[in-house]
């Protein structure tokens, strides 16, 4: 199985603290999705989450940097 994209597998960059847990609610059908899309990755399905937030986050983040330059 190769990966498209050479992603760090780690959890959490090395020397980061990262104690802060979050419960997100997702519905059966979401929970699937992610089930499907973190065994394809060969990951975690927390591993998998933390970065599907971290790629929505840069996208919130172009989007809010955009608008203010309209």
């Amino acid at each position: 199985m190769t990966q498209e994209k050479n992603l760090p597998r780690a959890r959490l960059p090395r020397g980061s603290k990262g104690n802060a847990r979050v419960a997100v609610p997702l519905t059966e059908e979401e929970r699937a999705d992610l089930e499907k899309i973190s065994i394809k990755e060969s990951r975690t399905a927390a591993n998998m989450a933390r970065l599907i937030y971290l790629r929505g986050l840069e996208v919130i983040k172009s989007e809010r940097t955009t608008s203010l330059g309209n």
